[in-house]
Order: structure tokens, then C-alpha cells, then sequence
């Protein structure tokens, strides 16, 4: 995916978008804000408290106003992923507003998240 989205990047000639690939939470650059992070079926590999911190790191990253795109599988369905409630609560917890989550099919997940 992540080839993927360097060559569309490549093709288009943006200029805005940074694509940051490593471990987590070492792969983000110090002292740099950004607009908005996307995380797609990443957040599921760590223990529930890891998620906590890793939701509040996410949020410290942001610029105000910046945003947080997560997908996922319903936690409801795949007991290692969080439920909504938890995914609502994780994310308040570390200041996100605006929390926004939607079942897109039987099993999958979008949730918007902003830093206000």
C-alpha cells in the first residue's frame, strides 16, 4: 500500500503529502505538526493501553484543527479490535472532538477524529 500510494504521489507531482513508513512511535519526526495522520488496520497490533498513548502521541502531532482518519474492523466482530465505545472513549480520553465512526460494511470501520 505504501508503494502504492508513493507512486500515485509520484504520477500527481503533489507536494504536500509525506509518506512516513517504521516503527511506531519512533517513526515520527520530532517537532514536526501535521495536518492530518491516517492509520489503517495498524492500531489493532498493540494492547489496549498502547492504544491510549498511541491516540494521545497522534493528538500531540497534530496542528489545531488537524485531523485523524482511522479504518478498521468492527470490534464487535474481531475481539482485538476496540469497539465503539472504546474507540469513542480512547480517543475523547486523549482530546480528539468531532469523533465521528461509521460501519461501512459487516466488517469494516471508518472513524473521524479532530484536534480542535
Amino acid at each position: 500500500m505504501l508503494r502504492k500510494l508513493e507512486k500515485k504521489n509520484s504520477q500527481e507531482k503533489s507536494t504536500n503529502i509525506e509518506v512516513l513508513h517504521g516503527s511506531f512511535p519512533e517513526v515520527f519526526p520530532q517537532g514536526i505538526k501535521f495536518d492530518s495522520i491516517i492509520s489503517s488496520f495498524a492500531i489493532v497490533h498493540f494492547t489496549p493501553e498502547q492504544r491510549k498513548s498511541i491516540y494521545k502521541q497522534i493528538y500531540d502531532i497534530l496542528l489545531d484543527g488537524g485531523r485523524l482518519g482511522l479504518f478498521s474492523a468492527q470490534g464487535e466482530i474481531a475481539s482485538s479490535f476496540e469497539t465503539k465505545n472504546e474507540i469513542a472513549d480512547n480517543l475523547a480520553l486523549a482530546g480528539f472532538k468531532k469523533i465521528e465512526i461509521d460501519d461501512v460494511s459487516d466488517i469494516y470501520r471508518a472513524i473521524r477524529a479532530e484536534k480542535q
